[in-house]
């Protein structure tokens, strides 16, 4: 359960003809409560936690934790002539809930990772945006700055006790921002009245994303969540947009992308040791993550009858003041590993081993939604009759 209480201010003023000043801040208050017991048929046998039903489950964790978010920004856009900029600096903080600073309740995560609970952080990023016309038909763009996000807070809170059939995995109070550091290039190309092509590439780095790392605690070994892993994304894109005319506008568009990293999920070190008994499966090289599509396209379409609009089709007049919405979505599948037993793919294997991580990929993913609306008026007020209509053709996606 989540309360959350956030204030939030933002400004923006035009000082000059040449800069238009956007700043604001947002302060978030959180109180979080957990109460999680997993396999609550089988007998509880650990430390005692003073939760509820103190004598079931093997993974149980119970916390109330307050934290507090905040952030503030500031932006300048200027324009000189053609040219088009934004500078903007953004500062992200978090203070840690005062409970796990008053009180020492995770000596033992304390002793393993030799360090206290922090009592909040902070980080700064930098953004730059430039557009910039080449010719009276085409412009150059070019965007760059960094993005800090903090990591899902069960992963820093989470202190479970545990039964001893379970392996331990603890959540770290201490996880800091997970980074990226993103760049985009483009041209913007107008083709015609109507008609806009855009091409650009983008290029993310991905720093401290959260996994586990072990640590001994006398014969045992516990898992502890830490900001261990990177990941990277490529990308180019393609996109055709037509401006409202002759009943239709809309936009075509093509992604070509990959994603890679050494984990996909923030566990899977622990689930790749507790699997096979050691720490021997967990990658030391990158791989396709989870969410790498290669390729990806979408259609969008409106056709729109404005209103006295009556428009003939085959001959016959159309009622006016009504619309439909094509959306089409196509994407390469996701990639996943086989195990052993994969039907068909057991004779490649050797000597027993699994295949590589993600090594295939599931069939492509296609999907048609339709959105038609009839507007109209009755005594002086406006309606609209929506149909909506998702996966029109039925098409059944792996």
């Amino acid at each position: 359960r989540s309360t959350i209480w956030t204030l939030k201010y933002d400004l923006t003023s035009q000082l000059r003809k040449e800069h238009e000043i956007k700043m604001g801040f947002s302060i978030q208050y959180l109180k979080l409560f957990l109460a999680d017991i997993r396999y609550p048929y089988e007998r509880y046998d650990g430390i005692p936690d003073g939760g509820p039903w103190p004598d079931h489950g093997i993974f149980r964790n119970f916390y109330v934790r307050e934290p507090t978010i905040g952030a503030l920004y500031l932006q300048d856009k200027l324009e000189y002539g053609t040219l088009i900029a934004k500078l903007g600096l953004r500062y992200d903080f978090y203070l840690q809930s005062q409970d796990i600073i008053n009180k020492d309740e995770s000596r033992i995560v304390e002793n393993l990772i030799q360090e206290k609970a922090v009592r909040g952080r902070s980080k700064v990023s930098p953004r730059l945006g430039v557009s910039y016309p080449i010719t009276d038909k085409a412009k150059v763009y070019f965007n760059y700055g960094y993005f800090f996000q903090l990591p899902e807070l069960q992963f820093m809170y989470s202190r479970p006790t545990q039964g001893s059939s379970a392996a331990t995995v603890f959540g770290n109070f201490n996880l800091d921002f997970l980074k990226t550091i993103s760049y985009e290039l483009g041209i913007q190309y107008a083709v015609s009245d109507i008609y806009t092509l855009d091409l650009s590439g983008f290029y993310k780095d991905i720093y401290g994303l959260i996994n586990t790392v072990q640590f001994n605690r006398g014969t045992s070994t516990v898992d502890v969540q830490a900001n261990t892993d990177y990941g990277r994304a490529r990308g180019l894109e393609v996109q055709l947009d037509k401006r409202y005319g002759n009943y239709i506008k809309g936009y075509v568009n093509y992604q070509y992308a990959f994603a890679y990293g050494k984990n996909s999920a923030e566990v899977s070190n622990y689930y790749a040791a507790f699997d096979l008994g050691g720490a021997n499966k967990i990658p030391l090289q990158e791989f396709p993550l989870d969410w790498d599509v290669r390729h990806q396209i979408t259609l969008n379409a409106d056709i729109v009858i404005n209103k006295g609009d009556h428009p003939y089709l085959f001959g016959l007049r159309t009622p006016d003041n009504w619309g439909i919405n094509i959306l089409w979505q196509y994407r390469s599948g996701y990639p996943f590993t086989p195990d052993r037993n994969f039907p068909g793919e057991y004779i490649f294997l050797v000597g027993g081993q699994n295949h590589p991580v993600n090594s295939k990929r599931i069939p492509g993913n296609s999907n048609v939604d339709l959105r038609f609306h009839k507007d109209f008026n009755i005594w002086k007020l406006n309606y609209a009759a929506i149909l909506w209509i998702n996966n029109v053709f039925d098409k059944k996606n792996v």
